[in-house]
């Protein structure tokens, strides 16, 4: 790619950014490198957009929630706990922001989300971003908590291609047009997880009843997504962290990437930049 290629391809995903964000209120940028990443806090779709070299992958990337004995007994997007703060900040002092903390609590449960995002270099094709997630009882009674994750991606034109899997229990791969998406929850592993096409997953935890995904591993091939699920007894005054890490690779025309995942990955390419 020229260099004059570049910088229409930066500037063609400015703008599309831009008009992303233009239908989202609130609207945090991350960006580092060639990715762009933008976030609503107060939606169900948390993360709505990531750029990688001018191109958007994702549709919609949120948490559900649901707690026994609260509430309709259904899932909640994790925006109705109560946004508490939204905090971007920039970690490697270019003037952009790369890291976002949220938080959000209510009636002493606190759920602390902390996004980190790392680009490669122009027309790379590569992109990484950590996740992790602190829950916190301050109550004085143990609060059982399910907690997921709904994941989709369009890596295929329109997503109508692309084919997602669950494995190991742990890892979610995804593939479409040469594409190649993996993301490796580092601890602890999903209780249940599942690959499902659209709209299964998403109906099902907006449908009002308690979900549980079971073990789905798939593969499905279609307009393809996934999610975990976790499932565990919060102690009172104790807390829970769940940590993960998402890579995406636009391999060039036959060229074989080996992807590299987990914090040893992230750690390479911050000493490289």
């Amino acid at each position: 790619m020229t260099r004059y290629g570049k910088l229409i391809g930066l500037v063609a995903a400015g703008v599309l950014a831009a008009a992303a964000a233009g239908a989202h209120a609130g609207v945090i940028r991350l960006e580092d490198g060639n990715t762009v990443a933008l976030f609503d806090p107060t939606a169900a779709a948390l993360q709505f957009a990531w750029y990688v070299d001018g191109t958007n992958y994702l549709r919609e990337q949120g948490f559900w929630y649901r707690l026994d004995g609260e509430g309709a007994g259904g899932e909640a997007p994790l925006a109705d706990l109560g946004l508490v703060s939204a905090v971007p900040l920039d970690t490697t002092g270019d003037g952009l922001d790369d890291m976002l903390r949220l938080k959000y609590a209510q009636g002493g449960l606190t759920v602390e989300v902390i996004y980190t995002l790392v680009g490669g270099t122009d027309g790379s094709g590569w992109a990484d971003l950590t996740e992790v997630i602190r829950f916190t009882n301050r109550r004085t009674v143990p609060v059982v908590t399910h907690f997921f994750q709904y994941v989709d991606f369009d890596l295929s034109a329109g997503g109508a291609a692309d084919t997602a899997w669950i494995h190991g229990g742990n890892t979610a791969r995804q593939t479409g047009d040469g594409l190649d998406l993996a993301e490796t929850v580092d601890t602890p592993p999903p209780t249940q997880y599942a690959a499902a096409l659209t709209p299964e997953i998403r109906d099902a935890l907006g449908d009002g009843g308690p979900t549980n995904l079971g073990l789905a591993p798939g593969p499905v091939t279609g307009d393809a997504t996934w999610s975990f699920q976790w499932d565990f007894s919060l102690p009172a005054g104790g807390s829970y962290i769940i940590s993960k890490d998402k890579s995406l690779i636009v391999p060039e025309p036959a060229t074989v990437v080996l992807m590299g995942l987990g914090a040893a990955a992230l750690g390479l390419r911050r000493r490289k930049r």
